[in-house]
Formats: C-alpha cells, sequence, structure tokens
C-alpha cells in the first residue's frame, strides 16, 4: 500500500529529479517504510510506501518489466489468488505485489486489464514509447486520486500536498466547493476539490493523457437490471451471502494485526464477529474500538459493544464522546488536513486512527452495510408487477417467518415523511449568515433546495456515486489523515453488493434479514435481532446547551478568514445567544466553524 505522485511534461525533455523528490518526501509521514523515484524523458514518478502485506515489504515502485512501461499503485486486489492464476502465463505467482499483478495484466490486455480485477486502488502507467499516461480509480472511490494541469504538462499523486508543492499549481479556492462544505460539511461534486486547480478522477473512472487535455472515461456502472437469483434452498442465499462476505473480510486483512469499529450495530459487529472466525485467513492480532457517552446522550451502544465483544473474544477499548466534544483545538497542529474537514480534537474516531496506527496499519469499518443491503421501493409490488405472485407471497411468509411481523404498509413511512416536512423546508434554507453576494455567484440557494429535496441515492446504485461516500473515502486516506493507517471497507466488495442485486428482495433486504441470518449463531442474539436505531438526539448540541459556545469557537466564528463567505457579525450574534438556538440552526453553523479554523491553519 502506498503513495505516489507523477509529474508529465508536454515535451520528451528530461523530468526535474529534484522536485518529483520533494514531492515523493511530502508522502512519507504516512508511507513511511521506503521512498522511491523513476525519471525519464517527459515523466519522473515518486511512490512512497506503507507495507501492510507480506508481499509489501519487499516491494519496489516506481515498477517497471521491460523499461518502457513503468507503473506506481496504491492497489490491493480482491480475490488476488484467482488473478494470479489467471496471469500465471504471464509469469504471475505469489511473490507478486498486487501493484505488480496489475502491470502483468496491463501488458496482457492492455487498457481493458480493468475489467479482469476489482478492489481498493489507483495506479499510474506511463508508456514511455508511445508516450501516454493511463490513470485508473477503482470502482467505488476507495483510493483517491488528483491531478492538475499545468501549462509544462500533467501532475498527478494520491496526495493533494504533493501536487500544490508543485511551483506552477495555484492555491486559490474553488468558491462551489466552498459553498457546499458551509452547507453540507463536504464537496458534493465527485471530481473537484477545495483547490480551483486541482480535480479528483470520480470513482470508477480512468484518465489517460498524451500531452494534450487530460480524458477521463467512466469505464463501470453498477447494473440494477439484472436477474434475479433463484436458489432451491432458502439456506443457499444466506450461505452463499456469508461466503462473499468471508472472503471479502479475508481479502482486505492479509496481515498479522488489525483493529475494527464495534458500535452497537450489526454491521460493525458483523465484521468484527467475521474477522474472528476466519481462523487462518484472518488475524492473529485483532483489536476493538467503541465509542459511547456518558451523559450527554442516553443511548445502549457502549454496553452491546461490550456484549458482542466478550460474545466474539476481542479486546475492546471504550472512547467516552464527551472528552472530544468541544475540546479546544491546537493552534499549531502537527497535521494540517489538504481539505476543510471536522476539528480532529474534537472527534473521538481521529484518536482512534492514531491508537491504531501505533499497533497496526489496518482498521475495518462498517460502513457501507445499509446501502449493500438497502430494500428498492415498494418491493412487493415490483414482484407483483413482474407476475410472481408466488415469489411475493413466499417472501412476506418468509419475512414473517424470521421477524414473527410482516412489514407495515407504508404508514410509518408516511407519517414520517410528514412530520418531517417542516425540518426539511427549514434545512432546505439558506442560513443568513451565509454571505449574499458569495450565495449568489455561487447560487447557493438552488443548490441547497435541490439537494436538499433530491438527496442521494441511498442504496447500491449510490455506493459509487453518492458523495457521502466519496468524501468518506478521501478522509480515511493516510494522504489526508495523516496517519500511517488504511481504512478498510468490507460492504464495498464488488463481488458482494453484484450479488446483493441479484438477491430477491423480499425478504432478503427486508431490515437486513439477510446479515441477520448470516450472524445466526456468531452474534448475541440481542445484537442479531436489534433493530436499526439510531443516536436519540445530538451529542454536540446538548453540549452546547449545557456549557454554551467556547469562547475559542467564537474567536473562529469571528476570524477575518471567513470574510468573503460568511457575515461574520450575523454569524457571532446568533451563536452569542446559545439558548435560543436549535438543533437545526446549530447543526448548520458548525461547518463555518471548521472552515474557519482549517483556514486559519492553511
Amino acid at each position: 500500500m502506498s503513495g505516489f505522485v507523477g509529474l508529465f511534461g508536454r515535451s520528451p525533455s528530461t523530468a526535474d529529479a529534484q522536485l518529483v523528490a520533494q514531492m515523493t518526501e511530502l508522502m512519507g509521514r504516512d508511507c513511511p517504510d521506503r521512498l522511491g523515484t523513476w525519471i525519464g524523458e517527459g515523466a519522473g514518478l515518486g511512490h512512497a510506501l506503507l507495507a501492510i502485506t507480506r508481499e509489501d515489504r519487499s516491494e519496489q515502485q516506481p515498477l517497471s518489466m521491460g523499461g518502457d512501461v513503468h507503473i506506481v499503485g496504491d492497489v490491493r486486489l480482491d480475490r488476488r489468488d484467482e488473478v494470479i492464476a489467471t496471469l500465471a502465463e504471464n509469469g504471475a505467482t505469489s511473490y507478486d505485489s498486487d501493484t505488480a499483478l496489475v502491470l502483468r495484466a496491463y501488458h496482457r490486455w492492455g487498457e481493458s486489464c480493468i475489467d479482469h480485477f476489482s478492489g481498493d486502488f489507483a495506479f499510474a502507467i506511463w508508456d514511455s514509447a508511445s508516450r501516454k499516461l493511463f490513470c485508473v480509480r477503482d470502482h467505488f472511490g476507495i483510493v483517491p486520486l488528483y491531478y492538475a494541469e499545468i501549462p509544462a504538462g500533467l501532475i498527478i499523486s494520491t496526495h493533494i500536498q504533493c501536487i500544490l508543492a508543485h511551483p506552477d499549481v495555484s492555491e486559490d479556492l474553488n468558491e462551489t466547493a466552498i459553498g457546499d462544505f458551509l452547507l453540507f460539511s463536504m464537496n458534493l461534486d465527485r471530481g473537484s476539490t477545495v483547490f480551483a486547480s486541482i480535480q479528483k478522477l470520480p470513482p470508477a473512472h480512468l484518465l489517460t493523457w498524451t500531452g494534450d487535455a487530460a480524458a477521463t472515461h467512466r469505464y463501470w456502472q453498477h447494473a440494477t437490471d439484472v436477474d434475479k437469483l433463484h436458489h432451491k434452498s432458502q439456506d443457499d442465499y444466506v450461505d452463499e451471502f456469508l461466503h462473499l462476505l468471508e472472503y471479502s473480510v479475508a481479502d482486505r486483512l492479509r496481515t498479522d494485526k488489525a483493529a475494527t469499529h464495534l458500535s452497537g450495530g450489526l454491521d460493525s459487529t458483523s465484521i468484527a464477529a467475521i474477522t474472528r472466525r476466519l481462523g487462518t485467513r484472518g488475524v492473529n492480532d485483532l483489536q476493538a474500538y467503541n465509542i459511547t457517552y456518558r451523559e450527554l446522550l442516553l443511548e445502549d451502544e457502549g454496553r452491546l459493544a461490550k456484549e458482542v465483544a466478550g460474545h466474539i473474544g476481542v479486546p475492546l477499548d471504550v472512547l467516552f464522546a464527551e472528552d472530544f466534544i468541544g475540546a479546544e483545538p491546537p493552534d499549531s497542529p502537527s497535521h494540517v488536513y489538504p481539505e476543510p474537514h471536522i476539528i480532529p480534537s474534537q472527534v473521538a474516531e481521529i484518536e482512534i486512527a492514531s491508537r491504531v496506527s501505533q499497533n497496526s496499519r489496518v482498521l475495518l469499518a462498517g460502513f457501507g452495510g445499509d446501502p449493500a443491503l438497502f430494500p428498492p421501493d415498494n418491493p412487493f409490488g415490483q414482484v407483483l408487477k413482474g407476475g410472481r405472485i408466488v415469489s411475493a407471497i413466499g417472501g412476506l411468509f418468509g419475512i414473517y417467518r424470521r421477524t414473527g411481523r410482516l412489514p407495515r404498509p407504508g404508514l410509518r413511512t408516511w407519517l414520517r415523511k410528514n412530520t418531517a416536512a417542516d425540518v426539511l423546508a427549514r434545512t432546505a434554507t439558506l442560513p443568513d449568515w451565509i454571505d449574499a453576494e458569495f450565495a449568489g455567484r455561487t447560487h447557493l440557494v438552488e443548490r441547497l433546495r435541490d439537494t436538499v429535496l433530491k438527496r442521494e441515492l441511498r442504496d447500491r446504485a449510490g455506493m459509487a456515486i453518492a458523495p457521502t461516500w466519496s468524501n468518506i473515502f478521501a478522509w480515511s486516506h493516510p494522504g489526508f489523515s495523516g496517519q500511517p493507517l488504511k481504512t478498510r471497507f468490507p460492504f464495498f466488495d464488488l463481488r458482494l453488493v453484484t450479488f446483493l442485486e441479484r438477491v430477491p428482495p423480499l425478504p432478503w433486504l427486508h431490515d437486513k434479514i439477510l446479515l441477520r441470518e448470516a450472524m445466526r449463531g456468531i452474534l448475541p442474539e440481542g445484537v442479531r435481532l436489534r433493530r436499526k436505531s439510531p443516536l436519540p438526539g445530538s451529542g454536540q448540541f446538548n453540549h452546547v446547551q449545557r456549557d454554551g459556545i467556547a469562547p475559542w469557537a467564537m474567536r473562529l466564528a469571528n476570524s477575518k478568514h471567513l470574510d468573503g463567505f460568511v457575515n461574520r457579525k450575523t454569524l457571532v450574534s446568533l451563536l452569542s445567544d446559545h439558548k435560543d438556538l436549535d438543533q437545526i440552526r446549530y447543526r448548520q453553523t458548525r461547518p463555518a466553524i471548521h472552515m474557519a479554523y482549517w483556514l486559519n491553519q492553511r
């Protein structure tokens, strides 16, 4: 696993070796094991290694097989053994790194090599003979890939900092991305960054460059119009799902030590339990982490996590959210995020990543269980529309047999939609502390209304295109976090997601019945059968209601760096009377505080 950078010129003159070396060294903090560079006519490549697997430890990048074609990559392949078997006639062995396997696939199939593997990856292949660059980002966008076109050529990297190090790259901000962050706490455009001069290759896209403008192309799209599976035995659905999920977890380990998030919910506990039962395919040392509340919220996550940890035999480290919420951020942090994000000292997840990186380099996360197992709208009606009355009745019977109840005919959904109408309308209203001229230039009113009312895809089709996931993956990458740590997302496995699209939605996608059945005898019954329950309120809001707005937060709200984006006087006035704040208005102000902190550190 690694970070990389590439510098490519429009003319065949030798690349600037010193500049490539400087860019490469910037990745040494989070990829500390080995640095390597290659300089050729019109191109320079740099690579920083974060060794996780046995194959990584001997990996040497930039890598070439034959001299004309070089690769740099951050690559973890699914079903590595199958890829090796397919490429055996091309010299592939178990000693090859995953990046080496990608290069062998490229030598065999050319640019169509991407049709023959999946996983978490971004890589760049430079063909010196044809002076062509070929870059690819994985299907779900787990690994980021940034690029910037400059007068002299093109720069690519997994790290924004490397691109900004080039003297011809401007640090001017992208106002649209700034507006998105102030409204949604994230950039909704998967192809841009907060810097106007730096683009991001979207998930499931490839990039080619031959000296002209960079060309991007989508190489994969999730298919929803697929034939459903028809197994003879109901147990076959559960067995196949469990087999695929186990394979996905094993693919993402390949290391002796790992850590995992462990809440009281179904997704993270299932990942942790599967990791423990993998045996020789698993890890020797697994540490679990849970975040709970002492008093700001009344919830049951900590108790349930302890129950699961004891049941599966995993040590559990519990962190209390109150120890982080409201903590004053340092004036001179050791690491500044390359793009706006949360204030790291206030979030327990950041502390967990820091602790994990001191003992391991892999952190498993249960994110993705909700969209992967999300049921289609009106699944009963869809089955009936297809003329499959027997299947529809059988699906309803399957739900009743496993849950003891039938799904209600939409009454609760109707009530939720109607009672939430006022909340939705207020959320779609632009806060009055946003600078009016800035809002007009960036069309914030229209974009806010369209985004809130439209909502993003919450099912499997959205796993590669919903902005939420693209941002979560970017934030967890070492190039963003500054931690020598890879976060793995087992539910984002191409073969697993494809299988789930083919599973009959009734009964298997109702209330995650498929996952619940797969965890029978593996998780404690109280957790396996627990209904999904979001946290009862906001710990941050309760903290503010109890203690008020901290002086440091007021100073950030009044930071001159917000000028041009925010009306500081209006924002400060709003925060000064915290007792009059409700959850919606307080939640709307938080991105502005986070933005001010990031701008202050630049």
